[in-house]
């Protein structure tokens, strides 16, 4: 009841002006990351709340550990904006409630809080062509994630390219190589993201996986 309560507090505790809804998920055999997140604009400030919910494996000397690790964060992101070009840096609150399943033992909960920073850089190359890079650390689970992508409109409803993306904390790390497309709806796009997945555990073991990520983005 009480993370309910947080959850509607979170997405309430904003003030009126333009919003939006995004929602996704993605995933590897080893890992998958579900969010819902609402935006709210004004100016160059944008308000978000995030209820998401994180689950991987970590391989160990015993065997392998299950996490899952339910969430909610909120913060404000600061945009600058010329024509060819935009860049923004932003900074949230996140609390976690992470449940570990140890091979053979008794599952336990730990409160996990802490700030979000985060930021990202968009530039223009051409009429049809853009590159972004965004960056992002969580202080509740200590969890990095940065990425790169190049996009190119390849007609008026169909946007795609290459991207990488890197992520992880100390337990876990995947390192991901794919493509991606997506079609305008309205303020927001419908994206689809697959590729091929590096994932290093805890223990050194490695291995490689298909990944595949569909979401509702707004494409800032």
């Amino acid at each position: 009841m009480r993370f309910r309560a947080l959850v509607l507090a979170a997405l309430l505790a904003t003030p009126a002006a333009a919003q939006d809804w995004v929602a996704g998920i993605e995933a590897t055999s080893d890992t998958s990351y579900t969010y819902v997140t609402h935006y709210t604009r004004s100016g160059p400030v944008t308000f978000w709340q995030t209820v998401s919910f994180l689950r991987y494996s970590v391989r160990e000397a015993g065997g392998t550990t299950q996490i899952e690790s339910p969430g909610i964060a909120t913060g404000l992101t600061y945009r600058w904006t010329q024509r060819n070009w935009s860049a923004a840096a932003g900074a949230g609150y996140e609390m976690r409630w992470t449940d570990r399943l140890p091979p053979g033992g008794v599952s336990t909960t730990e409160r996990q809080q802490g700030p979000i920073v985060e930021g990202d850089v968009f530039q223009r190359l051409s009429a049809r062509t853009s590159v972004r890079g965004a960056a992002r650390w969580s202080g509740a689970n200590d969890w990095r994630a940065g990425s790169f992508e190049v996009r190119r409109e390849i007609r008026r409803a169909l946007r795609a390219g290459p991207q990488v993306v890197w992520q992880g904390n100390d337990e876990i790390q995947v390192f991901s190589v794919g493509a991606f497309a997506e079609t305008p709806l309205g303020n927001s796009a419908l994206q689809l993201r697959a590729g091929q997945a590096r994932i290093a555990h805890r223990d050194g073991t490695r291995a490689t996986q298909p990944y595949f990520s569909v979401g509702i983005v707004v494409p800032f």
